[in-house]
């Protein structure tokens, strides 16, 4: 499990009730890296401290781009993305190029 920092808590869609939202500046845990193929194949998260799932409203995780990773942790996160089935042929070179653009910023 990977730790994370949100960096981005903006636009939360009226369905998920705010405490079951992401704060800016907070800590998470990463659990499980998904394709969000609603959202064009764009990556989503899962977290520990959040369950997602347990409201039935369509959404499971949060878009990858809400969070910064240390980069000291950019390696386990591969790894873990590499075990999640659900990323199939996912090109890891350009997920981990668009990790670091998001830490640079």
């Amino acid at each position: 499990m990977i730790k994370c920092i949100c960096i981005d808590d903006s636009d939360r869609p009226d369905v998920i009730p705010i405490s079951h939202w992401v704060k800016k500046d907070q800590e998470y845990t990463i659990n499980y890296v998904y394709k969000m193929l609603l959202q064009g194949g764009i990556l989503g998260v899962a977290l520990n401290e959040i369950d997602l799932t347990s409201l039935n409203i369509g959404y499971d995780c949060f878009k990858i781009t809400r969070f910064a990773i240390d980069i000291k942790d950019l390696k386990a996160f591969v790894e873990l993305a590499k075990d999640c089935k659900e990323l199939g042929d996912l090109d890891f070179q350009t997920m981990v190029e668009e990790q670091l653009v998001l830490i640079e910023n």
